[in-house]
């Protein structure tokens, strides 16, 4: 089993909200659904923020997203709307996630996840050393 997190806020987003505003909220529905599905998708298989052609495939996200056919022109659109509002963008066949880094990697174990916090407040204190040194 894999787990990932998620902003119980979802939903609330800025970028998803515009797609209701624009399209309406059946539409938002969808592409919040569809979004899960790509986090979760990139989650189940350690994508970094870049699903390859084999995970980015409709079909293989539609069996992460019950309740929005694959096949279906909603999915297809609100595929265009995630793109559009900025959430994922595409480099050929490449889903991206824009603004990835390491702090969204999913961390197996409470040891992995401080060991990833040490790291991460080394490397500010190590940038703000750096800056006073200038």
């Amino acid at each position: 089993m894999t787990w990932h997190k998620v902003d119980v806020r979802l939903q609330c987003s800025p970028r998803l909200r515009s797609i209701g505003v624009e399209h309406g909220a059946a539409a938002q529905q969808r592409a919040t659904l569809v979004w899960l599905a790509i986090l979760a998708v990139n989650a189940e298989h350690d994508c970094d923020g870049k699903l390859s052609a084999i995970y980015a495939d409709r079909g293989y996200l539609g069996t992460f997203c019950p309740g929005v056919s694959a096949n279906a022109i909603e999915f297809g659109a609100a595929l265009g709307q995630l793109e559009q509002a900025g959430l994922i963008a595409r480099e050929g066949d490449v889903l991206v996630l824009p603004g990835w880094d390491e702090t969204w990697r999913t961390v197996k174990t409470s040891t992995a996840r401080v060991r990833m916090h040490r790291q991460l407040k080394a490397e500010r204190e190590r940038q703000q050393v750096a800056k006073g040194a200038m």
